[in-house]
């Protein structure tokens, strides 16, 4: 895996063939990292692959790039893996979105619960892409996940994670539950698509609970410890993103 400070985004369009980097990215080896003419540069573009390209000239504004060779890198997730959120408070949901992507999720769907607090605006949805991409470019993976629209409830998130993934298969956490997410995880057969449903800080209200259990979630424990929502959602995601 190269080095994420030499591993970059680049657009769909411009893999595989010379590019040429304007803005953040170009700044970025222009004045972060000092690049010059004949030094070698990954990117990625969400396709599977890594991207080879030399710098073939710096300019104040802009990068020139000769595209050397493509590989493909196994480091994406194996199966579907799903994290159904409710919105948290301002700013935590990209760490949220950091840590999901580190850990293999393919999809995440917000939704907004009766106990969350306020709705994203369009400035917060642009800052989860840019979390989303800078945590693949970190953690090496060639893909990002697929960020739904926030649902305006749960039942909302519910049918649009079915619709997207009949077979999918998901787990609720509840302190009460008497199975262990462990336990849940490791009866699901391989390859399926694993869904991991997050309330708010306050938990999920009952009537948001029951459903959840009504389209199939299963209610499941993490253990004796009250967790907040984002190390929740952390905690679930590595569990289930065990190969």
């Amino acid at each position: 895996m190269p080095p994420e400070r030499r591993r970059i985004p680049i657009a769909s369009e411009s893999a595989g063939c010379n590019a040429t980097l304007t803005g953040e990215w170009a700044h970025y080896l222009a004045r972060v990292l000092r690049a010059r003419t004949g030094e070698q540069v990954w990117a990625f573009c969400g396709d599977g692959h890594d991207y080879l390209y030399e710098v073939s000239s710096v300019l104040p504004s802009q990068v020139h790039l000769r595209f050397v060779e493509r590989r493909q890198v196994r480091t994406d997730p194996t199966r579907e893996l799903v994290l159904v959120v409710a919105l948290p408070k301002a700013g935590k949901l990209e760490a949220m979105i950091e840590a999901a992507t580190a850990l293999g999720a393919t999809c995440i769907f917000p939704f907004v619960s009766a106990r969350s607090e306020g709705k994203p605006s369009a400035h917060q949805r642009a800052r989860w892409n840019k979390a989303a991409l800078e945590a693949a470019r970190q953690c090496g993976r060639t893909t990002t996940p697929e960020l739904a629209e926030p649902a305006r409830s749960l039942a909302e998130a519910v049918a649009e994670l079915h619709a997207a993934l009949p077979a999918v298969r998901g787990a609720v956490g509840d302190p009460n539950a008497g199975q262990s997410l462990r336990a849940w995880s490791e009866a699901q057969p391989p390859g399926v698509a694993l869904a991991w449903l997050v309330g708010p800080e306050g938990h999920l209200s009952p009537g948001e609970l029951e459903t959840a259990v009504a389209a199939g979630f299963e209610a499941v424990s993490l253990g004796p410890r009250i967790l907040r929502a984002e190390l929740a959602a952390t905690a679930g995601l590595a569990l289930l993103s065990r190969p």
